[in-house]
């Protein structure tokens, strides 16, 4: 088997290899990986990573609203990555109100789902299983609230209105990374204990057990905006939805009705202060 370092774009006979040589840059990787601003969905999926979203779901949507799942932690990506609870507590609060929820992570405004004004910025602490996944490895995702009736978007519009089988993904800076290896060797005392305590929590346990290292990911920023997507790098990323909720279309007749029964009032309250009737 070949192993192939992403990180150094080199390949390797074996795993043993492969390890020495990422652990030997670690520094220079780090240094590299945190200046990137990253968009999870130009790292492509984990093999085999694509898991099957089942119906129940156990997390609390508000009437009115959806809420897109943009990015799960305790899941190796494609890249070795594993962001760990924490990543995003910081940012998720400095970054409320600023972040836009866009389609494809397109800069153009014909691409805008919803303006940073209309999207909630939030981290929650679940389970796989809550989110819809059958594993119970708990996870805490980043999250997004966005009223129905605040989408800018007319293929995000169908997609919701449909309950479409879509992914998120998160554009993010990296600020703290650390290696986490999977060995007894004197010279990975550090990164064997980042394994230890971090392995247990992994969705995909597999990947990581193939490859024996991973990135720690501790904290990272998001930039800008997150996108709807196809396929992110990490597919546990689904739109949650409130059950037996009317779809957007419903909710916007609803309220331009309200409108115009409101209008229809003040009409006739008018009528009567011009003409003088009396109620």
């Amino acid at each position: 088997m070949i192993y192939k370092s992403i990180d150094l774009n080199k390949e390797f006979v074996t795993k043993e290899d492969m390890i020495k040589a990422v652990f030997e840059k670690k520094d220079e990787i780090i240094a590299f990986k945190k200046s990137v601003v990253y968009k999870s969905v130009d790292k492509g999926q984990v093999s085999g990573g694509v898991f099957n979203q089942t119906t129940s779901k156990g997390v609390a949507v508000k009437s009115g609203f959806f809420r897109p799942v943009i990015n799960t932690t305790n899941f190796l990506d494609s890249h070795l990555d594993n962001h760990v609870k924490g990543i995003f507590v910081k940012s998720s609060k400095e970054q409320n109100g600023k972040i836009r929820y866009s389609l494809d992570h397109s800069t153009k405004i014909a691409d805008v789902i919803a303006y940073p004004k209309d999207v909630e910025i939030s981290v929650i602490d679940t389970t796989f299983k809550e989110l819809g996944y059958d594993f119970d490895s708990p996870t805490q995702a980043l999250v997004f609230d966005i009223a129905k009736t605040s989408i800018e978007n007319d293929i995000a519009l169908k997609v919701i209105n449909k309950q479409l089988p879509v992914q998120n993904s998160v554009s993010m800076q990296y600020l703290k990374i650390s290696l986490a290896i999977n060995s007894e060797e004197s010279e990975y005392v550090e990164e064997f204990k980042a394994w230890n305590k971090h392995y247990p929590k992994l969705a995909n346990k597999e990947y990581a057990d193939e490859i024996g290292m991973m990135w720690i990911v501790s904290e990272a920023k998001i930039v800008n905006e997150s996108s709807m997507v196809t396929q992110g790098s990490n597919s546990a990323t689904p739109i949650l939805y409130r059950k037996n909720e009317p779809s957007v279309i419903d909710l916007i007749k609803a309220i331009d009705t309200q409108e115009k029964a409101a209008e229809s009032t003040f009409s006739i309250i008018d009528a009567i202060n011009k003409n003088n009737f009396l109620i």
